[in-house]
C-alpha cells in the first residue's frame, strides 16, 4: 500500500498504472480504458454503498471529471471525436488491453477508435446521466450518450459479417 500511494496521488490524467517498476517505485500509465472502467466500478459502488451523501459529494464529482477528461482530451491523444466516440493512439504506443510490445514493435496496434473503449465510454455516459438525474443536477450526458450510441452503431457495425469492427480509423475499419 505504501509503495502504491505515491502513484495514486499522481492521478496521471485519469489513467491506471499498467506496469510497476518495483525497484524505483514508479509506474507506466498507458491504459485508455482506465477512466471508463473506473466509472463502471464507481457506479456499482454507488449502488451498493448505501451512503447517498458520499456518492453525491465524492463519487459523482470524480465521475464528472473522468468524463470531462475523456471529452476534452488526455495524454496519448485520447479524446472524444466530433461523432462522440473516443479515439486514441500514437505510433509506437499500445493503449488497450492488447498491449503486447516487443522492443519498438507494437504487436497489436489499435490506434483509432477501439470498439470496447467506446462501449465502456457509452456506459460511463449513461451511468453519469443516471446519477445527474438522481441528484437533480443538469444532465448533458444523456444527449452525448445518445449521439455516441448512434455513431457507435453506424461506425462499428459490419453488415457483411454481421458483427462489430474491432478498430475504426480514418484509413478504414478492421
Amino acid at each position: 500500500l505504501y509503495a502504491i500511494y505515491p502513484l495514486a496521488v499522481q492521478q496521471s490524467a485519469m489513467f491506471y498504472p499498467t506496469a510497476f517498476q518495483v525497484a524505483s517505485i514508479s509506474a507506466a500509465f498507458a491504459f485508455m480504458a482506465g477512466g471508463p472502467h473506473f466509472a463502471t466500478g464507481a457506479a456499482d459502488a454507488a449502488e451498493g454503498v448505501g451512503d447517498e451523501e458520499f456518492v453525491h459529494r465524492t463519487l459523482y464529482p470524480v465521475l464528472k471529471t473522468v468524463v470531462e477528461h475523456y471529452r476534452t482530451g488526455t495524454r496519448f491523444n485520447i479524446g472524444m471525436d466530433q461523432d462522440g466516440l473516443i479515439q486514441a493512439g500514437s505510433r509506437g504506443l499500445q493503449l488497450t488491453w492488447m498491449d503486447a510490445k516487443v522492443g519498438d514493435w507494437v504487436v497489436t496496434p489499435r490506434r483509432g477508435k477501439p470498439v470496447e473503449i467506446n462501449g465502456l465510454w457509452y456506459n460511463a455516459l449513461r451511468l453519469l446521466s443516471g446519477l445527474s438525474k438522481r441528484f437533480g443536477r443538469p444532465d448533458p450526458y444523456a444527449e452525448l450518450a445518445g449521439r455516441t450510441r448512434e455513431s457507435f452503431e453506424k461506425v462499428f457495425w459490419n453488415p457483411d459479417r454481421e458483427c462489430l469492427f474491432d478498430v475504426v480509423t480514418n484509413e478504414g475499419r478492421d
